[in-house]
């Protein structure tokens, strides 16, 4: 008994400092006031995204700084060349997102990690060469996207048949 004691006590002790730096909650009413902003929008030549190819776009390069993320905001981003106006080929079948701590995020210490669920919320927009993308928390940060694009809307490898990967895989265990 007395073990269990002193574990539960220990675990306290641990998780109360951790717990004391968390992020608040976005309660109440108001903490995480929504806003907006659109991104390489028809005729914004200030805008760093481009056209890597036809099908791929991106919001700027990996070594440039990143766009600012705050909580609770949204982007209009619109797949559109900051230069040449071309706008991206094809339907949308993969947008990337990656979020960082920093706008300089590849910089010599940086880091940056792929985004996923509430950091990351796709949304279609009023066209095909454009999406809404939230941040749906309470946590402020910077980001990079990266679109591809294929003349159909699938993945190039999408009609690949597996089947045969599969059966190679299952003969060699």
């Amino acid at each position: 008994m007395r073990k269990r004691l002193v574990a539960s006590l220990a675990f306290g002790l641990a998780i109360v400092p951790a717990l004391a730096t968390a992020p608040a909650a976005c309660f109440p009413q108001g903490q995480c006031d929504f806003t907006s902003a659109e991104y390489c929008a028809p005729g914004d030549t200030s805008c760093a995204g481009h056209l890597i190819d036809p099908y791929t776009w991106e919001s700027g390069p990996i070594d440039g700084a990143w766009l600012d993320f705050r909580h609770n905001k949204t982007w209009l981003l619109h797949f559109r060349d900051g230069v040449t106006q071309q706008t991206i080929q094809g339907t949308v079948y993969e947008p990337l997102v990656w979020i960082a701590p920093e706008a300089e995020a590849s910089a010599p210490g940086g880091q940056y990690v792929t985004a996923g669920g509430n950091l990351a919320e796709w949304s279609t927009a009023s066209d095909a060469t454009s999406l809404n993308l939230h941040n749906d928390t309470c946590a402020d940060y910077f980001f990079r996207v990266v679109v591809h694009a294929s003349p159909d809307g699938t993945p190039p490898d999408a009609g690949a048949d597996a089947s045969q990967d599969a059966s190679q895989d299952a003969a060699t265990e």
